[in-house]
Formats: C-alpha cells, sequence, structure tokens
C-alpha cells in the first residue's frame, strides 16, 4: 500500500469519527434547560443562580413582551458583578441577596426560591418598602441593573423597545473633507 493511499484512508476515518460525533452531540446531546445553571456563570453558586433569575423576572416579567429571563439578565448581572464591583462590592451585593432568603425564612420557613409566587411578591413588596429609606438597598440595586441588563440585551432592544439596525441609507466609503467632522460607521 502506497503512502497517498494510507493517508488518504486514515483522514477519512478522522473525518468520520469527529463528525459522526459533532452531529450525535448537536442532534442529540447536551440539551440545557431553563432550570441549569450556565458554566461560564463561575461567581454564582446554584442558589444564587436561581435566587437572581427569579427575583429579575419579578421585577421585569414576561407578559405580551419578554421578561427578564428571555434576555439572561442573569448573565449579564454575573459579568457585571464579576468584572465592575470591587471585592468590597461583591461581598455587600452578595449580603444583601441573603437578606431574600432571610426573609423568606423568617415569614414562610422556606428559602426564596422555595416560595409559591404569592409569597414571593409579598417578600419582593416588604424589600421595596424597605429600600425606600435606603438608596443602596439590595432591592435598588438589583431592580437598577435588572433594567439596565435587560434594555440594553438584544431582547431588550430589538423586541421592547423600537429598533432601526440601519437607520438611513448605508454608505460604507465616505469621503473625507478637510475640516469636517468624521463620520462613525
Amino acid at each position: 500500500m502506497d503512502r497517498r493511499r494510507v493517508l488518504k484512508i486514515s483522514s477519512a476515518f478522522l473525518g468520520y469519527s469527529i463528525a459522526g460525533g459533532t452531529a450525535a452531540a448537536v442532534l442529540g446531546g447536551c440539551k440545557a434547560t431553563a432550570e441549569a445553571k450556565p458554566a461560564d456563570l463561575d461567581l454564582f453558586d446554584d442558589n444564587t443562580y436561581h435566587l437572581i433569575n427569579e427575583l429579575t423576572e419579578l421585577i421585569l416579567p414576561a407578559t405580551d413582551t419578554p421578561g427578564a429571563k428571555d434576555a439572561n439578565v442573569v448573565s449579564y448581572l454575573h459579568e457585571r458583578i464579576k468584572h465592575f464591583s470591587t471585592e468590597e462590592e461583591q461581598q455587600a451585593i452578595f449580603a444583601g441577596l441573603k437578606i431574600f432568603d432571610a426573609q423568606a425564612n423568617e415569614s414562610f420557613s422556606k428559602k426564596f426560591i422555595d416560595l409559591n409566587s404569592e409569597e414571593r411578591v409579598k417578600i419582593l413588596e416588604n424589600m421595596a418598602t424597605q429600600a425606600k429609606e435606603n438608596e443602596e438597598h439590595i432591592f435598588n440595586i438589583l431592580r437598577e441593573e435588572t433594567i439596565v441588563g435587560f434594555f440594553t440585551s438584544e431582547v431588550g432592544a430589538t423586541e421592547v423597545l423600537r429598533h432601526d439596525p440601519i437607520p438611513g441609507v448605508y454608505n460604507g466609503c465616505m469621503d473625507y473633507v478637510e475640516g469636517e467632522i468624521v463620520w462613525s460607521l
């Protein structure tokens, strides 16, 4: 057998094994559920992930428009907290989040994520009332970041706000006239 034929057979075998595995994974493999915490959200444990996901959905629920879960606001919050908060701010946020579980436990002897929707709303309303007295209350922080995360997401920007992906006529080649302001494209 010559070398060319061996290479041809080897590459075909390798190609089939790679393509077969990829096709199997795509067609029947890893299916994420709405309840599964994505692996890249390493700053949050499972409880924190689910707590934030439920709180953001209570703040911006899905109605005839998408809600916070549809916009994946929990991922925005993860990135915001992980990359743009100091360690002290992170600790304050995580301590603030524990207040939701503490109030749920005090009122209903359960964790917040184990409450039914009416019980969750009662806890959230109680937190909103407390937040009126303190500008830096966890509820105010969470509400503000949820709104920012939602409306800066693709879902919020394209399905809720008016969206014109290319306003006006696109002209990719514009002559520069000295003394004029440069266009941003």
